[in-house]
């Protein structure tokens, strides 16, 4: 979940925005459970409205809406740090009944979305986008047996490690203050 703010220019033809995260490690010892890290992530993003907002009126319902329709450039980062303890299952001619492992991974991103804005009630926001970018990310590992046990990829888009093209898209709910 990410939490942040959206300006609006007064002539609402752009805005930008700023969001974090802080994701928790759920203190799992199983390395290959879906997001076993620690660590924060902060996104900017610039929309750019086609014709600015709109008024939509609905006759039926009576409802006034504002609506508008982007582009959007953005650009994201993070780090995180994910802390291991593995178990072998075959018994270590060492004698070592477990092995310790850190992994800490810095990524950055950027790329473009396109996307429809609606203000209710000049109260509510709700944004709806889609995208995609390219996610460059560096690991680093620490720890015992890392050739053996360790030897590890991200070959999952939503991985932190991962290194190629992104889909981006989502649905965002805010709250309008003037």
């Amino acid at each position: 979940m990410k939490i942040g703010v959206e300006l609006i220019n007064k002539r609402q033809t752009s805005s930008v925005s700023l969001f974090g995260q802080y994701t928790s490690n759920n203190k799992s010892r199983d390395p290959y459970i879906f997001f076993p890290y620690s660590g924060w992530g902060l996104e900017f993003s610039y929309k750019k409205y086609l014709k600015g907002f709109r008024e939509i009126y609905n006759s039926r319902t009576l409802n006034r809406i504002m609506q508008g329709i982007y582009f959007a450039g953005f650009a994201q980062g993070g780090m995180y740090q994910g802390h291991y303890v593995y178990e072998p299952t075959v018994i270590d001619p060492n004698g070592l009944p477990f092995y310790f492992h850190n992994e800490t991974i810095s990524n950055i991103a950027g790329g473009f979305t396109f996307g429809i804005n609606r203000l209710y009630w000049n109260l509510i926001s709700l944004d709806i986008f889609v995208g995609a970018g390219l996610q460059a990310s560096y690991v680093s590992m620490s720890g015992d047996k890392l050739n053996s046990y360790w030897n590890k990829n991200f070959p999952s888009v939503s991985d932190a490690g991962y290194y190629g093209i992104i889909p981006k898209g989502g649905l965002q709910l805010g709250i309008v203050l003037k």
